[in-house]
């Protein structure tokens, strides 16, 4: 029975560390970004490939830290007030940092929202506000789907074919939107 209980907590906690890393970004119209993830064990050396919501491919990339030739980034973390929950009410990090090249789209006076998976490698739309991630070393994808709620971004991440999200994050935008989750 011993031998029984210690494999069983050995597959299951092999299985929950396979989830990808979620993160979501606040770029801002300079470049700077602030770095929001579902982990604290994000790389500084990482260049983090991202997805501008409701846009059509993966763009590269965002860094964490300052910027080269700065000391320290611009962007003030505010640990008292994080953006990104969970459902589950894990602990969610920020981080300072910027993006290499400003994201496609972005317009000069208005922050983009976008989000990510770590070790992604490729994206590909499969409806309105649904996307399939290609995630590496994973032969099936991510889907995520993301929607508005009353005042930020609902973002449920899915195995492959199924019907019940195995995460669901919410970003507050800290202001009042038309909600259009169903």
């Amino acid at each position: 029975m011993k031998l029984f209980c210690i494999l069983f907590l050995a597959v299951v906690g092999h299985v929950a560390a396979a989830e990808p890393l979620f993160y979501v970004l606040d770029v801002r119209d300079t470049g700077d970004a602030v770095i929001h993830a579902s982990s604290k064990s994000m790389s500084p050396t990482a260049a983090l490939p991202y997805v501008v919501v409701d846009a059509p491919a993966m763009e590269c990339c965002v860094k964490i830290g300052p910027k080269p030739g700065q000391r320290k980034p611009p962007v003030k973390i505010d640990e008292d007030a994080p953006r990104l929950s969970s459902e589950g009410r894990t602990e969610t990090f920020q981080f300072p940092g910027y993006a290499s090249i400003a994201p496609t789209g972005a317009r000069s006076t208005v922050d983009t929202l976008a989000f990510g998976l770590l070790g992604m490698t490729s994206v590909s739309t499969k409806g309105k506000r649904t996307y399939e991630i290609m995630v590496s070393g994973s032969a099936k994808p991510v889907v995520v789907r993301h929607c508005l709620g009353a005042e930020g971004v609902n973002f449920r991440l899915y195995h492959h074919r199924e019907d019940k999200p195995f995460a669901t994050y919410y970003y507050s935008l800290g202001y009042d939107i038309v909600a259009d989750c169903r």
